[in-house]
């Protein structure tokens, strides 16, 4: 599984935000097969408040539609995310990757120590000779220090075994439930039928539901479709369940993620907003959701480092199963599913940036490759409503 070809970036040391003046240090180290680049990145205490006045603009856009964020400004913050780290040696192994004369995407690995950045949108990193690295050959994949030893995935079974957790009601005001509900089955459906899945849905599910559903190796996929929130008083990230009793649970992060420990789920997709949110001075392995269920061993977490808006949420949740279900790896169907959010309706240009890959193995793939193609094409077959 591990040899694959990856790029590895590392970036390592802590900045000091509160610390405007002089120059601070943080070191990357790159990795790609055998060679290793190692280099010294100096950046100004001023040049890094900027770039985190920035990066809360680009968030409190994605809430509310304001502070205004162009085109224009976020290729410039991807800019000054990818010249502030890679950087000297690092960039010319970058540029050596076979990615950059071959056009084949290369999987971006990234790892970064500080937790008061680790949190940073580095899926918009962007090269202003290539554009943005995410989009073009170096789809990104975010992974965490861990002191366990990763165990290889099991092997996909065949049908892939889903629970589909559907967490509100469908009287809820947020958002179109009976329209998520619709969808999802009607996906499921054509799943089902090519005999490519075999589907489990929990609607308004309380999490006793999921602690009774979810035996060790009974499924492949855990979905939640839902509401998440942060807990800044906790500092930490939270599943909401709301049952048709009209009562809210809250399901956090290292709670979530030690339920979900030896179940033997191959993948844990989170299609609820800012899923990928961690606190600024706490490992994200303790306050983020998405990073949690990964330091426990689970292979990969799709999740949202903002809010998501239902219109995105469909689009990309039925782009990233059927090209699954073809028997693309994570990564590829990753990087298709953010190039299909740039096509659906009232789409923000930031959207794509969205969704997040946390994976210890962003090459893995869920569905069985050995499948028969009418299967498969019975998913495809399918057209996707209209917009």
């Amino acid at each position: 599984m591990r040899s694959v070809d990856v790029f590895r970036l590392y970036l390592l040391g802590t900045l000091d935000l509160e610390q405007p003046n002089g120059k601070q240090l943080l070191t990357t180290l790159a990795e790609h097969g055998t060679a290793r680049s190692l280099h010294r990145v100096e950046i100004e205490g001023r040049e890094a408040q900027d770039l985190a006045k920035k990066i809360r603009d680009l968030h409190a856009y994605m809430s509310s539609g304001e502070p205004p964020f162009d085109e224009n400004a976020l290729a410039g913050l991807g800019a000054k995310l990818y010249d502030a780290i890679v950087q000297g040696p690092v960039r010319t192994l970058l540029a050596k990757a076979p990615s950059a004369t071959d056009a084949k995407p290369l999987p971006l690995e990234i790892v970064v120590e500080d937790t008061t950045i680790a949190g940073w949108p580095w899926e918009f990193l962007h090269d202003t000779q290539n554009g943005y690295l995410c989009r073009r050959y170096y789809p990104i994949s975010r992974s965490a220090f861990n002191l366990s030893r990763l165990t290889e995935p099991r092997p996909s079974t065949d049908p892939v075994r889903i629970l589909f957790v559907l967490g509100a009601t469908r009287r809820d005001p947020e958002a179109d439930i009976e329209e998520q509900l619709h969808r999802h089955k009607a996906l499921f459906a054509k799943l089902e039928h090519g005999n490519v899945a075999k589907v489990e849905v929990k609607e308004a599910a309380h999490p006793r539901d999921i602690i009774a559903a979810a035996n060790p190796g009974a499924f492949d996929i855990f979905h939640f479709f839902g509401h998440a929130g942060f807990d800044y008083g906790r500092k930490e990230g939270y599943l909401r369940f709301s049952t048709n009793d009209d009562k809210d649970y809250r399901y956090y992060a290292n709670d979530f993620a030690d339920f979900l420990l030896g179940r033997d789920f191959r993948l844990v997709f989170l299609n609820a907003c800012e899923t990928a949110v961690a606190a600024s001075d706490r490992d994200p392995a303790r306050s983020a959701l998405a990073a949690a269920i990964l330091e426990r061993g689970i292979p990969a977490v799709i999740a949202t480092q903002f809010l998501m808006p239902d219109n995105s949420a469909h689009f990309f949740s039925e782009l990233i199963y059927e090209k699954l279900s073809s028997g693309l790896s994570l990564r590829q169907a990753m990087r298709d599913g953010r190039e299909s959010m740039k096509f659906g309706e009232k789409v923000r240009h930031p959207d794509w940036g969205i969704p997040v890959l946390y994976a210890a193995y962003p090459e893995l793939v869920i569905f069985p490759k050995n499948r028969n193609s009418p299967a498969a094409s019975a998913v495809r077959g399918g057209r996707t409503p209209k917009r």
